[in-house]
């Protein structure tokens, strides 16, 4: 029979939505799910509930030293013999305890989400060899072989495909329809009038935010009068950090229209603001194949992208996309925003292409496949 006890590695609360919802559809395919973070010493366990596992009379100024001293207690005591373990984001501080949660497990896989392979250093790279070493899959987007392959050397045997689902993206198109742009500018107070652009989709320096202001900012004054600005800052950043708070004072005296998102918006309000927005620009200095760009494609924004980011696979998929770089940024920005109507045209196939490209109905059965592999 096969396995289906799984227990994913994971910073919890998830800090990935995808991580979430994958274990959601897991569970409707009859796989017994747990997830623990062996960090903060949380578990998630079989009844989707959060447990604490730092005994609550501990004072504050204990808990870091009970943490380094309990965390192999915590993998002997949460791991099982029986169960397979996904490590989902492949920090190179996981390569410390790899032995011992291989050792306790069924099998390992390690899932990496991107960012852990592309903005990992040379020196973290060398470190996060022993996780692969030591896992029996290494799970991958399937624009990321190459590169993988490149940074860590040949561990092309254990290569598996699979990548995240997007909740927001299953929502987008099957309410396409239904969205009404005038009551959602209203919500968000966006003139009607205005041409919305979305700037990035975190708070991380490498989106690059200012150098695309600084582009913006050189545009006819009678373009920027049109100009409506988002600027997703949910996740990446703490508020108190310097490029943070220097990016807020800047866009608060920039001088077009905006709406700064930095609280946590619902799947419902997110998947509006995809929709209300008619152009979005990635200048990420890597990317994987996040999710927030594959909300931009349903909601048929035109994309404008980095001409280094590994967005053939969308190409491939007959997507409309613009790849640009920071000198022609302006000049591609502008030829958009004067032909808004002819680009917004090109991108009325992108919703299914990318719907049946990257819907968790279709991509959650990749994980089940790999996860009912027979060693």
């Amino acid at each position: 029979m096969e396995n289906k006890k799984l227990n994913i590695l994971t910073p919890i609360p998830f800090w990935h939505p995808g991580t979430y919802e994958m274990i959601k559809y897991l569970k409707e395919n009859d796989f017994d799910v747990v997830a623990l973070d062996i960090w903060s010493f949380r578990y998630f366990d079989e009844n989707g509930k959060i447990i604490n596992l730092i005994p609550e009379f501990l004072p504050k100024k204990i808990i870091r030293i009970y943490r380094k001293l309990f965390r192999n207690k915590i993998i002997k005591t949460y791991i099982k013999n029986d169960q397979m373990v996904d490590i989902q984001w492949c920090g190179h501080y996981y390569s410390k305890y790899i032995k011992r949660i291989k050792k306790n497990s069924k099998r390992v896989y390690a899932t990496l989400f991107g960012s852990d392979m592309y903005r990992s250093s040379f020196s973290q790279r060398r470190i996060q060899k022993k996780i692969f070493d030591f896992a029996d899959f290494i799970v991958i987007g399937p624009n990321m072989k190459q590169d993988f392959l490149n940074f860590y050397g040949n561990y092309e045997s254990k290569i598996l495909f699979a990548q995240y689902g997007s909740l927001r993206l299953d929502y987008i198109f099957s309410n396409f329809n239904s969205f009404n742009p005038k009551e959602i500018k209203r919500k968000y107070k966006i003139p009607e009038s205005n041409i919305v652009i979305t700037i990035g989709y975190n708070s991380i320096p490498q989106q690059q935010h200012n150098l695309i202001l600084d582009v913006i900012e050189k545009l006819d004054i009678e373009i920027k009068k049109n100009l409506f600005l988002i600027l997703p800052l949910t996740y990446g950043l703490s508020k108190t950090d310097l490029y943070y708070k220097n990016l807020i004072d800047r866009i608060r005296n920039f001088g077009i229209n905006n709406l700064v998102i930095e609280e946590r918006v619902n799947d419902y309000e997110l998947a509006e603001i995809r929709f209300v927005s008619d152009i979005t620009i990635n200048m990420q200095t890597t990317d994987a194949l996040a999710n927030s760009i594959k909300e931009a494609i349903a909601a048929q924004n035109i994309l404008i992208v980095g001409d280094w980011l590994p967005y053939d696979i969308y190409e491939k998929l007959g997507i409309f996309l613009i790849r640009t770089n920071f000198e022609k940024l302006g000049q591609d920005l502008k030829k958009c925003i004067d032909n808004l109507f002819y680009f917004k045209q090109l991108t009325t196939k992108n919703t299914e292409k990318i719907t049946n490209f990257a819907s968790w109905n279709v991509l959650i059965k990749q994980f089940i496949s790999n996860y009912n592999i027979n060693l």
